[in-house]
């Protein structure tokens, strides 16, 4: 193999450890969180993992999240990173399968270049020398015959080569940098209730002089509280005569009541309702 063969094959190799660091990590398996034990989620409440993912990629991440939540998938956990280069597709269907999701919402934006450096083997040929020798050569020689000398010219020459080496040279080089974050949804259970609750902030409390009470901020799509024509926005009041005190409350009233009829009140611009909701029981 040939000198310039070799330092090409040597930078080839550098060069795809540089950009690869020798195998590919899975960022979004690097990267991923668990969104159940922070939500308060039961993975009991999950439907099995359809073995189908749907990769969605969103412009408006607030307005395709809500969409999701209203079609009774909850999120497993979430992956959010900044790397140089673009990842392959592949390492995102991976994570996605691992850990069960049936639908996955990405985002990605450019976040730039910068000026990097890269390493470059080179490699340097060893040197060849050659060297020449010549010369005359006396002999003499005795036995029972007599006396008898002679004359001889004599010539030759050696190769020697010494080792290559290699030497890394820093080359410039512009990077691109991008941030990922990819959501990864699982498909609900049919719902007891189908509201997604959240504390009433100060500004309600104000309105409605009081502590408790929860405010709707999501309704599942055909829900019992979707066909009882509850609205998000609504403000929870009480359930079956009883305060409703907190989101946790609330899962409490709803275990405590699943299968029944129960009259839910609540607060909807600026006037106190009361409305009969048939529950569910899974």
């Amino acid at each position: 193999m040939n000198a310039n063969r070799i330092a090409w094959l040597a930078s080839v190799v550098v060069f795809s450890f540089f950009m690869t660091g020798c195998v590919s990590p899975n960022y979004y398996s690097q990267y991923y969180h668990d969104n159940l034990p922070s939500a308060g989620t039961n993975v009991s409440v999950l439907l099995p993992y359809s073995g189908q993912t749907r990769i969605v990629t969103t412009t408006n991440p607030t307005n395709d999240i809500n969409t999701l939540a209203r079609a009774g998938y909850a999120i497993l956990g979430e992956s959010v990173f900044q790397v140089s280069g673009s990842i392959d597709s592949g390492s995102l269907m991976s994570q996605a399968k691992k850990v069960g999701a049936d639908v996955v919402l990405c985002e990605s934006a450019y976040l730039g270049s910068y000026q990097g450096a890269m390493p470059l083997l080179q490699y340097n040929p060893g040197t060849t020398s050659t060297t020449y020798s010549s010369g005359t050569m006396n002999a003499n020689a005795y036995g029972n015959g007599g006396y008898a000398y002679g004359t001889g010219n004599y010539y030759g020459n050696s190769t020697t080569t010494t080792p290559g080496t290699f030497s890394t040279q820093m080359i410039p080089v512009t990077m691109a940098r991008y941030s990922y974050d990819a959501v990864f949804w699982r498909k609900r259970k049919p719902p007891v209730f189908g509201v997604i609750p959240i504390p009433i902030s100060d500004e309600l409390k104000g309105k409605l002089q009081r502590n408790t009470g929860v405010l709707i901020a999501i309704i599942y799509d055909d829900s019992p509280a979707f066909r009882a024509n509850l609205l998000e926005g609504d403000v929870i009041l009480s359930m079956a005569g009883e305060d409703v005190l907190s989101p946790s409350d609330l899962s409490n009233k709803l275990f405590l009541h699943k299968g029944q009829k129960v009259d839910v009140g609540i607060w909807r611009n600026g006037e106190l309702k009361t409305i009969s909701v048939q529950l569910d029981s899974p």
